[in-house]
């Protein structure tokens, strides 16, 4: 007897598996079904909640600090200024951020508004910054970013061409705020320096920037928020006095001699270099030097040397030229 015949003759036997197949079947269908089912669910409470943020985001309540204080902390809750819901800003910022309003009719709303944009100009550049990093990072998202960058781009050229030397003073203040790491956002400044025209020269706030920046470039040894820091100080490079420019060249001496790890294409390295070149290295480590050598005895020179990869007899140069000037600046003032 064949096999199929053997089948035949056995098919009453087997025909008992039919309805428990038919049911595996089905039951296959069934779950795949709920399982695409249970996706779509899953998927549209996920586009709802992104959705829900940012209309909490476009949708702001004035006089409030909003979803902003998600971004940027508590210490902003005293300069968050009072926004009414009525006012050009406020129409403005909600245009800014949401990705539906077309460049057009964006920037029809910022024309006859740029001193007032200018005045709550933190707060602003805080909506779109907030907005921006909200997004996620699918091809959708992605064209969002860009037409809301698109708008601040805009937003910038228009206030900046009508007031020059009130945009380059609001813009240095970002920096001097209590928010200011929030700013050294790389697509937010590589816009807004494009705009930046040296018309301010308070070198309080200067000051107070190079203060802010050095520690933070200085402690992380992180090479992405090197890079940050030094876009921005580069910004400000030409309205800074010697005495803050040789500070930050101090700063920057282990980034400059690091031909290994910080390569010359990133921004952080162009910045030392440039540094560098424009002061003169000798000059540089005769300032850094200053304070060091003035505090230690000469036995101690050739330590430092080697601490900081200087020539010996170069730096005994130093300290010799240095002490011997102190001796005389002691002389003269025995003498009066």
């Amino acid at each position: 007897m064949s096999w199929f015949d053997a089948w035949l003759n056995g098919n009453v036997a087997l025909s008992g598996w039919f309805p428990t197949i038919f049911i595996f079947l089905l039951g296959l269908f069934l779950g795949r079904k709920r399982i695409k089912d249970g996706w779509t669910v899953i998927k549209t409470k996920i586009h709802n909640s992104k959705n829900a943020e940012k209309e909490n985001i476009v949708a702001m309540n004035a006089g409030s600090i909003g979803t902003v204080n998600n971004y940027f902390g508590q210490g902003l809750q005293n300069q968050m200024p009072n926004i009414n819901q009525n006012s050009a800003v406020y129409s403005v910022v909600n245009k800014l951020v949401d990705e539906n309003v077309t460049l057009i009719s964006f920037n029809q709303e910022v024309h006859g508004n740029e001193n007032d944009i200018l005045n709550d100009f933190s707060y602003v550049v805080q909506q779109y910054l907030q907005m921006k990093n909200g997004y996620g990072f699918s091809q959708n998202d992605l064209a969002n970013v860009k037409k809301i960058n698109e708008k601040l781009e805009s937003m910038l050229n228009q206030i900046s061409a009508q007031f020059p030397q009130k945009f380059d003073e609001y813009f240095v203040k970002l920096y001097t705020s209590v928010s200011w790491e929030a700013f050294l956002d790389e697509k937010f400044v590589e816009m807004a320096s494009a705009c930046y025209r040296n018309n301010w020269n308070d070198q309080n706030d200067f000051s107070l920037i190079v203060e802010n920046i050095l520690p933070k470039l200085q402690k992380t040894g992180d090479y992405n928020v090197e890079n940050d820091c030094s876009r921005v100080l580069q910004i400000f490079w030409n309205s800074l006095n010697d005495d803050l420019r040789y500070k930050i060249a101090i700063a920057y001496y282990n980034i400059y001699n690091d031909d290994i790890w910080r390569q010359m294409k990133f921004p952080q390295k162009q910045f030392a270099d440039k540094i560098y070149k424009e002061l003169g290295w000798e000059n540089i480590i005769k300032e850094m030097m200053r304070p060091i050598l003035s505090g230690i005895t000469s036995d101690d020179v050739e330590k430092v040397a080697e601490e900081y990869r200087l020539n010996v007899e170069w730096l005994k140069k130093q300290y010799d030229e240095l002490h011997a000037k102190r001796d005389l600046d002691l002389d003269d003032f025995a003498r009066t």
